[in-house]
């Protein structure tokens, strides 16, 4: 059964961190030196610590933790809206890896007597941060440092080659109400998510103009009267959401007989469905990479 839980856990996750942003962080707890049986309560900070080595180290993750393919393979403590407290206590963690923009999960965990590490990642700038912060009790620093360079040169490349480029205007969608009839409404990419840092990075400009809606959601018309210059629709991978991508192409399609879309009028609709679309993890570069091609597809870029 294909499902739509990436997606909405993405939407769900902002939504909460908008909410939490004036909120006050529970009292810190001192996080245990070397932690030897740790929990992750999100894909990106799965995808983190198996990248820092740490995949021996887990016990416990989300529903939603499916990358790299051995988090599968470990007990699923619910997810990062509803972990199964009852569950995460069996498991005897001595730290737990979360978000800080949920501190209601952090001060039950913390009434549990059970240490917490809370990271953000909602900009590029917040997962290297998250990297590093991670890497320092787990004593995992040289291979933080080594993630990190490779994900700051990825990011340079790229900076590099579109640097004399003229800057389209982008529109990025995270999340749409179907692939049925007309198009009624999209979520898309605001000005405070990783997603508007991809864009600039890979030489675009965010199309939406408003800086101060985070989540901006846009009719038919709203589309119509944006008008950019690219259109990338995001979707995780094949099995894990219910649309039909040719039928979201013919919607564009349809939207254009109403009136004119620049990027349909100019083949500049475009669909990533890969798994690390949603997460704002170590992968990032891989979208960024693809962004970069569809945004200036003139360029010379190599094959990896």
């Amino acid at each position: 059964m294909r499902r739509f839980w990436p997606l909405l856990l993405l939407f769900a996750i902002l939504l909460v961190a908008i909410v939490a942003q004036q909120a006050r962080m529970p009292e810190k707890q001192t996080v245990l030196s070397s932690p030897e049986r740790i929990i992750s309560l999100a894909p990106s900070l799965t995808e983190i610590a198996f990248a820092l080595g740490l995949g021996n180290k887990l016990v416990g993750v989300t529903r939603y933790c499916n990358y790299p393919p051995a988090a599968k393979t470990l007990p699923r403590i619910g997810s990062f809206l509803d972990p199964n407290f009852d569950a995460i206590v069996q498991l005897q963690p001595d730290l737990v890896l979360l978000l800080e923009n949920n501190p209601r999960i952090i001060k039950q965990l913390h009434q549990l007597d059970i240490a917490t590490l809370a990271v953000n990642n909602e900009t590029l700038l917040d997962i290297d941060n998250a990297i590093n912060k991670i890497s320092q009790p787990t004593h995992t620093t040289q291979q933080a440092n080594m993630l990190r360079t490779t994900i700051h040169d990825v990011i340079t490349g790229i900076q590099q080659q579109v640097a004399d480029q003229e800057k389209p205007r982008v529109l990025i969608v995270i999340s749409r109400d179907g692939d049925s009839g007309p198009i009624t409404n999209r979520y898309i990419a605001g000005h405070h998510d990783f997603y508007d840092d991809l864009i600039q990075l890979a030489g675009g400009i965010n199309a939406f103009p408003d800086n101060k809606i985070a989540i901006p959601s846009l009719s038919a018309e709203g589309l119509l009267q944006l008008n950019p210059d690219i259109i990338i629709e995001l979707f995780p991978a094949a099995d894990e959401h219910p649309f039909n991508l040719q039928k979201i192409s013919q919607q564009w399609q349809q939207l254009h007989q109403i009136s004119p879309l620049t990027a349909v009028q100019n083949n500049q609709v475009h669909i990533i469905e890969a798994d690390y679309t949603t997460i704002p993890g170590p992968r990032l570069p891989l979208l960024l990479k693809e962004m970069a091609r569809l945004i200036h597809p003139n360029l010379k870029w190599d094959a990896s």
